[in-house]
């Protein structure tokens, strides 16, 4: 009983070492989105001080409807992006150098390239992929608040959910060959 709780909490400190990336990822990308936007739109703006939010006490105001629609979408899309990207690493990781998936062959072209150092337990790279994943339907789910808010299109949210679904269904499939696998 002991051994599984120390196992767990092993696993909780992997998950919770595991989303500082992404988490930051995230938070860079709806910035970075946000400033890309108002560049490439050439758009005015203003930092005005909110009175009803103690979490965010300043916001960004744009001068037209418009410009807070363009900046939103393309700092939604933006923000969808990064974390599908980190998903998808995972993903390819998980098919590459997961070591339950390795095959004496495979073990042999990786070490011609020197890429040892590459393989990963399958724990790990769950892990990485779940965390990532989690991060992509924050960020859908985000988009969604803001298409529901009329601030940004709503093919954003569209895409962003079928890329969501699409995701979810590869992990699984990935999750359904492990498990046969090692049946």
């Amino acid at each position: 009983m002991k051994s599984t709780a120390i196992r767990m909490s092993k696993m909780l400190i992997k998950i919770v070492d595991e989303s500082i990336v992404p988490s930051l990822a995230l938070v860079f990308s709806k910035i970075g989105g946000i400033m890309i936007g108002i560049i490439i739109f050439d758009l005015d703006f203003e930092i005005v001080k909110t009175i009803n939010s103690n979490v965010f006490p300043y916001e960004l105001r744009f001068n037209s409807f418009n410009g807070l629609i363009s900046v939103n979408t393309l700092s939604n899309i933006l923000m969808l992006i990064v974390p599908l990207i980190g998903f998808y690493i995972s993903i390819y990781k998980m098919n590459n150098f997961q070591d339950s998936r390795l095959t004496p062959s495979k073990i042999i072209k990786i070490a011609d390239k020197d890429r040892l150092s590459s393989i990963e337990k399958s724990e790990d790279v769950y892990i990485k992929a779940i965390v990532w994943l989690c991060y992509s339907w924050l960020a859908i789910i985000l988009t969604t608040i803001s298409v529901l808010k009329v601030e940004s299109h709503v093919w954003t949210a569209v895409l962003s959910v079928i890329f969501g679904i699409i995701s979810t269904l590869i992990l699984v499939k990935n999750l359904e060959i492990d498990y046969t696998k090692n049946k």
